[in-house]
């Protein structure tokens, strides 16, 4: 079939899907991998194993390719990883203190920032969190 978008690691998308990279996202505590391409459509495992003590999932590099932004594809994605680890007790992710659109697009999902860390004097990393009820 004819094919609309480019080639690489993902292979190609066919005609009429929505462009989307490669987009690879760990979490921590199932310890399996998020891929969105045509290659890997799984998600991660809805039945993860999380350790009793902490039943956190860990959202680590959140990224969506710049021509894509401002599409939701950033909401669906993280969504999808809320949906697909039903045991987390807690999410958690960071961002720069610079990426105001980031840190909006969190506030309205219902994470709140709970601890800062200088990284330099032009960096300060903004961790987030959202706990869930159960």
């Amino acid at each position: 079939g004819r094919v609309n978008g480019p080639r690489g690691p993902g292979g190609v998308q066919p005609q009429g899907r929505l462009l989307l990279p490669p987009i690879y996202l760990p979490c921590h505590s199932s310890k399996k991998p998020l891929h969105t391409s045509d290659n890997h459509p799984a998600l991660p495992t809805k039945n993860p194993e999380y350790p009793q003590k902490d039943a956190t999932c860990y959202v680590e590099r959140l990224i969506v390719d710049p021509p894509y932004r401002r599409r939701g594809i950033g909401t669906a994605l993280l969504r999808e990883i809320e949906a697909a680890h039903p045991a987390a007790r807690r999410f958690e992710l960071f961002t720069g203190h610079r990426s105001v659109n980031n840190l909006r697009l969190y506030e309205r999902l219902g994470y709140r920032p709970f601890r800062q860390e200088v990284v330099n004097d032009r960096l300060t990393m903004v961790f987030l969190e959202k706990p869930i009820r159960g």
